[in-house]
């Protein structure tokens, strides 16, 4: 990916970032606007669950209303995303308070908080490799706001 300073913008398709991560990629999006957000997170869902990936996603209840709207105008199936554990939404506050101990990040805590239980898309009884990266049977994604 180059980087043009002048522009401020990638030189590459964050559509195609968003549809193929590798497995363990961490993708950070700065943002100036609302909507901006939401278009990236819904991408990045939609591609997932097409894609048949678990996904967590991790936001807040109004964001996640407005691209939960957007995966419906899409033709995806929220509800059953869910139902059959491909989707877990978490509330952003509650995950953050509940992944730290001592006030610092914790491996452990992460792996309770964020791995859905009995999900078939990932493996609840593996261990967490260095950097927090979890290999799943189903590439997992996850989406992490504050």
């Amino acid at each position: 990916m180059k980087w043009d300073a002048t522009s401020m913008t990638t030189m590459t398709s964050w559509d195609a970032a968003l549809a193929a991560p590798a497995p363990c990629d961490h993708l950070v999006q700065l943002y100036t606007s609302e909507p901006s957000l939401v278009g990236t997170l819904a991408r990045f869902v939609e591609h997932g669950v097409r894609l048949d990936h678990g996904i967590v996603a991790i936001t807040t209840a109004a964001r996640w209303s407005a691209v939960a709207a957007r995966l419906s105008a899409a033709g995806i199936d929220v509800a059953a995303a869910q139902s059959r554990g491909q989707l877990a939404v978490l509330d952003a506050a509650d995950t953050l308070a509940r992944l730290l101990v001592d006030g610092a990040p914790d491996r452990d805590a992460m792996r309770r908080a964020i791995v859905p239980a009995g999900s078939p898309w990932t493996s609840p009884s593996a261990s967490v490799p260095p950097a927090s990266c979890t290999r799943a049977r189903t590439p997992a994604r996850s989406s992490v706001e504050k």
